[in-house]
């Protein structure tokens, strides 16, 4: 035998049975309130109770059942609801949610959390509850019904008529019965009071979809959104658009009705748009470093993650962390055993200067240098604060085992058998690159294999010799008889352009290669087409920069100024017709000295005890000049 219990008082089954007999011959059907198609059981219940004039919490006890299970969707209580009130409890259910545990429902077989339905305050549409004063024949102020739509936390317009819906000023306790009725017929004389709170706006994609979900219809989306449940899609939307719109700190709490309308639709535009959130979750790794936050997961998600946080343990978020996962593991310096919307389990994509220096066992400022010279990024990168810049893992990995196998400045030259005066000009040339340089590493760091290809490239037209052969030398001393550096001569080297080229079998390495000094002469003395540039008038008349400057400023060398073709830097140009004719009046000091067999200085003497005077002032020139047709009498 039940047993109902409520305010103290005590209601046994067999008269509950007779007492529901007898409102059941009582109520007359014509004047019984109709079951519209979108109204809801409790605001059928809590109609029929208003025309009763019992609360809806006596009514249902009359009947031998309670309110609150009318109100989550009891069979057996929509069923003895649906015999007083002559209709079918299918009808009922249809817009009803059916409370299955104490926090979810089912509605037309989706699953709803609490959350996502508002039941603890009363919002309608002021423009529906003015149509329903014209229809029906019960009573007026019994006519207006709840929407079962209304009831949708994230629906905050009525499709019918675009206007916003508001919250009436009652709130109802939780778990206190919601009686519909006796709430809309206290403000049946205040609708048009009521209507200057509404306002005009859209019905947006973002509520036809969730009523869409709800409704069991077509899917107005084909992306991972369709995968939520109703609640969830509401909340991941709204916080999508909020965050969107004010960065990944923003508040929930403090937002209005307002604000959440249109926070809701751009969420449900941009996942729309872009599915995977790469643009969103890329602003927000941009506002951390902006904010100068190491970019964990938490800083750069902000609500997100505290979102995430407090519900882990709800499944239903999992198609939405997954994304977030996803981006998490490619962008941000996360790896094996971390939290990024689930721990990690698979190795790492992405490293920081900090996450790195500990992987390597090195200190900040060390591995900042490496990454540089890793050519993975940029000084500037490196000295972002708080060490927000990131970097491919697998390539930073590879660069570390190539440092781990590099060679030591000392012993790479000592492979290559270097001159110590070589080493220098042909680190600035860049003939030689290491793979660390001294200022990142301490010391200079190469690749074995760069070595071996730089002597390959050297030795690439040699031929090999037992002995140096007459008129051969080697780079050190070649530069000295063709008056060059190394430099210009590796480099014609690397390119092909020396013909006479061996290699002592003998020695090893940079010294063992063996070149022609007059060759290299020929090559680097060879006058420009358009004439001699100065630095080739200084090697053709064995002269100072400084003495063929002053021939040329004077007018004794006719020089143009023409932009080189290799620099396109403007210069002195000498035509071969005006060197040539120099040449041909003028001799040199030094040119009569060699001729003559003598020191410089005693053939200056000569010239000077035989009234022989120079040409040019040699205090003006810097060098002594006489004519070539006093070769004969000296």
């Amino acid at each position: 035998m039940g047993r109902c219990r409520h305010r103290g008082r005590q209601r046994y089954g067999s008269q509950a049975a007779g007492t529901e007999e007898q409102l059941m011959s009582f109520l007359n059907k014509k004047l019984l309130p109709p079951l519209h198609a979108d109204e809801t059981a409790s605001s059928l219940c809590s109609r029929t109770a208003f025309i009763c004039g019992r609360s809806v919490t006596d009514f249902c006890l009359d009947m031998g059942t309670r309110f609150r299970d009318v109100a989550n969707g009891h069979r057996k209580a929509l069923s003895t609801i649906g015999r007083v009130c002559h209709r079918d409890p299918d009808a009922l259910l249809r817009h009803n949610a059916i409370r299955v545990d104490s926090h979810n429902f089912n509605w037309n077989g989706q699953i709803i959390h609490r959350i996502g339905l508002d039941r603890l305050k009363m919002r309608v549409c002021v423009e529906c509850l003015k149509e329903d004063l014209t229809h029906d024949n019960c009573a007026l102020r019994v006519r207006p019904y709840l929407r079962a739509d209304w009831t949708v936390s994230g629906v905050r317009t009525c499709e019918r008529h675009a206007r916003s819906l508001i919250a009436l000023s009652v709130k109802f306790a939780y778990g206190a019965p919601r009686d519909t009725a006796t709430v809309l017929a206290e403000f049946v004389d205040r609708l048009d009071e009521l209507t200057l709170e509404c306002v005009d706006q859209n019905f947006t994609s973002f509520e036809h979809f969730l009523l869409s979900k709800i409704r069991g219809e077509q899917a107005v989306v084909s992306n991972w959104l369709n995968e939520l449940r109703v609640d969830v899609a509401m909340r991941v939307c709204e916080m999508i658009g909020l965050v969107a719109a004010e960065g990944a700190w923003a508040a929930r709490k403090q937002l209005d009705e307002h604000q959440l309308y249109h926070n809701g639709e751009s969420g449900f535009q941009l996942i729309n748009a872009e599915p995977d959130l790469t643009s969103l979750l890329d602003q927000l790794v941009a506002d951390c470093a902006k904010r100068r936050h190491y970019p964990s997961v938490p800083n750069v998600m902000g609500c997100i993650w505290k979102n995430y946080a407090t519900r882990t343990s709800d499944e239903g978020f999992n198609p939405f962390h997954d994304r977030l996962r996803e981006y998490a593991l490619k962008n941000l310096p996360v790896g094996r055993g971390d939290d990024a919307f689930g721990i990690v389990d698979t190795p790492r994509k992405r490293h920081s200067i900090r996450t790195a220096a500990e992987q390597f066992d090195l200190n900040h400022e060390q591995m900042g240098k490496l990454v540089v010279a890793s050519g993975l990024g940029s000084v500037d990168d490196v000295k972002t604060p708080s060490n927000s810049f990131c970097f491919d893992a697998a390539e930073i990995e590879q660069f570390m085992e190539r440092v781990k196998a590099g060679i030591r400045n000392d012993d790479a030259m000592d492979y290559l058998n270097v001159p110590i005066s070589q080493e220098t000009g042909l680190l600035k040339a860049k003939l030689l690159v290491p793979l660390v340089v001294r200022g990142q590493w301490g010391h200079h760091l190469f690749e074995k294999q760069a070595l071996d290809k730089f002597l390959e490239r050297l030795f690439q037209n040699a031929t090999p010799v037992q002995e140096c052969g007459p008129g051969y030398s080697n780079i050190a001393l070649a530069t000295r008889q063709a008056k060059t550096n190394s430099v210009v001569i590796v480099r014609l080297l690397f390119e092909r352009k020396l013909a006479k080229v061996q290699r002592l079998e003998a020695e090893r390495g940079f010294l063992s290669l063996l070149v022609n000094a007059e060759e290299i002469s020929a090559i680097l003395h060879k006058p420009d087409d358009r004439g001699y540039t100065s630095s080739q008038l200084m090697i053709a008349l064995n002269a100072s920069s400084e003495t063929v400057r002053r021939l040329i400023d004077r007018g004794y060398l006719p020089a143009a100024r023409l932009r080189n073709t290799k620099t396109g830097i403007l210069g002195l140009n000498v035509s071969p017709a005006d060197l040539q004719e120099f040449q041909e009046r003028y001799v040199s000091s030094t040119e009569l000295a060699r001729m003559l067999r003598l020191p410089v200085f005693q053939v200056l003497n000569w010239c000077r005890n035989h009234g022989l005077n120079p040409a040019f002032d040699p205090a003006t020139i810097g060098s002594h000049y006489f004519l070539r047709e006093v070769v004969p009498r000296i």
